[in-house]
Parts: C-alpha cells; structure tokens; sequence
C-alpha cells in the first residue's frame, strides 16, 4: 500500500522504513541509511502496470559538528520501468486513470474503511454501488422506510432507536426488583390446613346426618331440633371461613396491583 498512496495499513508511513527487531518480535529502532524501495505490478484486464516508491534519507554534518544529522527523505517514482524515474504529478496521474485513488485507498483495506467517520462511510458505499438513494436501500427495512415516510432523518431515526433501547433496558433490569416486590407481599396460606378444617367441618354435618336418619323414628327425635341447630352453625362458621379467606385474598391481590 506504501508503494501506490504512501500510506501503510496503519495509515501512516511510519512503518515503511527496515526496523531492528528484538527477540519477541517487536519492531525496534529504524535502521537508518538503508534506501527502501518498493516495487508492485498490477495485472488489470489483461495489462499490467509497473508502480514503484524509493525513500532515500537525507544526512548532513551541520558545521562545527562532529556527527551527521537526519535533516529529511527523499522518494523517487517509477511507472513501467525500474531504471527512469517519473514525477510524483504523473505517478498519481497513472493511479487516477485506473481508479479513483481516494476510493481505492479506503477500499484495500478494511481498517481504513472502519476509521472512516458513519457518514462518511455511507456517503462512499453509495458512491461506488448503484443504489444512490437513501430510499431505495430502506425498502428492504420496513422500519427505516416508515422513518423515512414521516420525513426523519437517518439521525433522527437512530436517536429514536437509542432511546426505545435505553427505555427497553431499563424496564427489563427492573423484573427482578418486582419480582422481588411482589414476593415481599404475596400473603402466606397454609393450603393443608384449610383443607383439614373443610374436611373436618364436613365429616361432623355427615355425622350429623347420620344421626338424624338413624333416630328418626326413635325416641330421640326430639333431639333433632338441636343436631340441626349444630348443623346450622356448622355450615354458618364454614360460609364464614370462606368468605374472610376470600375477602383477605381480595385486599391483599389489591394491593399488590396499586404497588406495581
């Protein structure tokens, strides 16, 4: 890459030069008056073209000095030969002429892409592809296309987006406060037990049933009159148990709602 638009991968031309590499591989000091040359041929329809880049750098002994000096570099061009060099107008020149050289330098690389600013890497997608409308590429995302419908912006809509979101996040973090809430007032009822008072309450009315046709033409039947006393209250006090059940599962379902 250093070769067609001076840059490297990085960006920079930093990293064009021979370094001095250490035991673990990572790149030292630059290896200074080494000449870097650097030569690519592309082959394009069938023809291929010649690019090359020199660097050379620039030493001087400023006077009254004992050692030499880095004062700058020097890089020499080359199109379709390796002995004449060319300027840097007609070096580009000859880029231009196969591809927009802006575009080809983001396009090698997929980091230089990535560094580009959001916009700016929209602005170029449509540049080099057919679809040049905002429009045309949302009729494959029903909900930009309806964004774009109510004339908002690309930024507006992705304001929209952050913000339902940020709202959706919220909420599902606070399941587990409520959930939490919830258990705290949930009402405690021992199921078993209330079983056991019914069963109880009913064994007694069928005993007392028992009685009354068991007695019913014998001399105790003047006792009926008070079996169906008991009966009577029995099932009073059973109508009465259900309904104070009832009533505190109401207030406390009540409650938890209004807390929620």
């Amino acid at each position: 890459m250093w070769c067609l638009f001076q840059k490297c991968v990085s960006g920079t031309a930093d990293n064009v030069q021979p370094r001095q590499h250490s035991i673990d591989g990572e790149l030292g000091e630059i290896i200074h008056k080494l000449k870097t040359s650097v030569f690519v041929t592309l082959q394009i329809n069938g023809e291929k073209y010649l690019f090359g880049r020199t660097l050379e750098e620039n030493w001087s002994k400023p006077r009254g000095k004992e050692e030499e000096v880095l004062t700058g570099t020097t890089s020499e061009y080359y199109f379709n030969s390796r002995e004449v060099p060319c300027g840097l107008a007609t070096f580009k020149k000859h880029l231009a002429d196969i591809y927009d050289i802006d575009i080809w330098y983001t396009c090698s690389n997929i980091d230089n892409f990535i560094r580009m600013k959001v916009n700016d890497r929209r602005d170029l997608l449509k540049s080099v592809s057919s679809c040049k409308s905002d429009y045309v590429i949302a009729e494959n995302y029903p909900l930009v296309k309806k964004a774009f419908d109510e004339k908002k912006s690309i930024d507006e809509f992705k304001k929209e987006v952050s913000q339902s979101f940020t709202k959706a996040k919220n909420e599902y973090d606070s399941i587990p406060e409520q959930k939490n809430a919830q258990e705290k007032l949930r009402e405690v009822v021992d199921e078993d037990a209330l079983n056991k008072e019914k069963q109880e309450t009913e064994q007694a009315i069928k005993n007392i049933d028992d009685i009354l046709h068991q007695n019913a033409n014998s001399d105790l039947f003047k006792n009926i009159q008070e079996e169906q006393n008991k009966v009577l209250q029995y099932q009073s006090y059973l109508q009465r148990r259900q309904d104070e059940i009832k009533k505190s599962f109401d207030k406390r379902r009540d409650s938890i709602n209004n807390k929620i």
